[in-house]
């Protein structure tokens, strides 16, 4: 048992550090695509390598974090610190409120809430970038 335990924790720390890898990768992608889309005016067609190399290492990205996340329901982790003490090989402490309350939680409530954070991340971003389009603008132009 403590070795499939040691085991999954070390597969954690290896696909933490290939989603963190993965995603840095692709954000130099997809700051890649800007510059030669928007800096060297290229065509679109002339980019979509690029931005199919950034789907891709964000592809791998999510795998890893898919992943971590199987690895997080076998063991019944679901509170930051129920995964940190874990992460660190200490005794998981379920009982408590938080604890309690997010295993409660029906699956289709977790679905609308994570469609809900998605929602408004998108909507985040939408106005960062769009408000930073137009800095940029005033700014150079």
């Amino acid at each position: 048992m403590n070795e499939t335990i040691d085991r999954d924790i070390e597969t954690m720390k290896r696909l933490s550090y290939v989603m963190l890898g993965f995603l840095l990768l692709m954000i130099a992608a997809m700051i890649w695509v800007c510059l030669q889309a928007f800096a060297w005016d290229w065509p679109l067609e002339q980019t979509v390598p690029t931005l199919v190399l950034g789907l891709v290492l964000w592809g791998v990205a999510m795998f890893a974090a898919c992943w971590v996340d199987r690895i997080k329901k076998s063991h019944d982790l679901v509170t930051y610190g129920e995964i940190l003490a874990y992460w660190k090989g200490e005794a998981v402490d379920r009982d408590t409120e938080r604890g309690r309350r997010e295993r409660m939680i029906p699956s289709w409530m977790e679905a609308v809430r994570t469609v809900g954070m998605t929602l408004l991340a998108m909507a985040v971003g939408a106005f960062v970038g769009y408000g930073g389009a137009a800095l940029a603008d005033m700014l150079l132009g």
